[in-house]
C-alpha cells in the first residue's frame, strides 16, 4: 500500500518504546507481539491496542489522515 510506505518511513524512532520488563505491555493491556496503541496528549490510550503488520500500519494510516483533515501534518 503506498499511502502506508509514504507514512511509516516517516516515523521517528524516538517514538518507540523498548521496555524490556514488559510493565508498560500489561498495564496498556498489550496481549501480543508486534502491537502498537497511540497515547493521547493527556497520556490516555487513545487507539489500540493493535496487533500486526497490517493492523499497525491501519493505525497509523487513520491517525494520519485524521492528522491531514485537522491540518497538524503534511501529506
Amino acid at each position: 500500500d503506498t499511502a502506508r510506505e509514504e507514512i511509516l518511513p516517516t516515523h521517528s524512532s524516538a517514538a518507540t518504546l523498548f521496555e524490556p520488563g514488559g510493565n508498560v505491555r500489561t498495564a496498556l493491556g498489550v496481549a501480543a507481539l508486534p502491537a502498537a496503541v497511540l497515547l493521547g496528549a493527556d497520556g490516555m490510550l487513545a487507539g489500540g491496542p493493535v496487533y500486526g503488520e497490517k493492523q499497525i500500519g491501519a493505525l497509523v494510516t487513520q491517525i494520519h489522515s485524521q492528522l491531514l483533515e485537522a491540518g497538524l501534518t503534511q501529506r
